[in-house]
């Protein structure tokens, strides 16, 4: 697995805000007028992030987060752990509502 980076990118003379998401397999820049938010909004890193994972044909969840320079980090979770959460997320669930009983 990659991690996926994302980073805002100014306006130049010739090219509006873009935020470029990238990883050792590939690339992509968005220009911030195709994004839904605001480009320092996490919102549009994410989207980013996604337009990057959909380009790779990569179909695992994401989670990510502010790296805390204006750069944001996506680490794509394999399915196995994403069901083994949720059953223990559930697990958690049922012994809360029993013990409450």
């Amino acid at each position: 697995m990659q991690a996926i980076i994302t980073k805002f990118l100014p306006a130049t003379n010739n090219r509006p805000n873009r935020i470029k998401a990238y990883c050792p397999a590939g690339s992509i820049t968005l220009c911030s007028d195709n994004l839904p938010f605001a480009s320092h909004d996490e919102r549009s890193h994410r989207q980013a992030a996604l337009a990057l994972q959909n380009k790779l044909k990569w179909d695992f969840p994401m989670i990510g987060g502010d790296k805390g320079d204006g750069n944001y980090c996506f680490v794509l979770i394999p399915n196995q752990l994403v069901d083994k959460l949720n059953k223990e997320k559930f697990e958690l669930k049922q012994a809360i509502s029993e013990y409450y009983k």
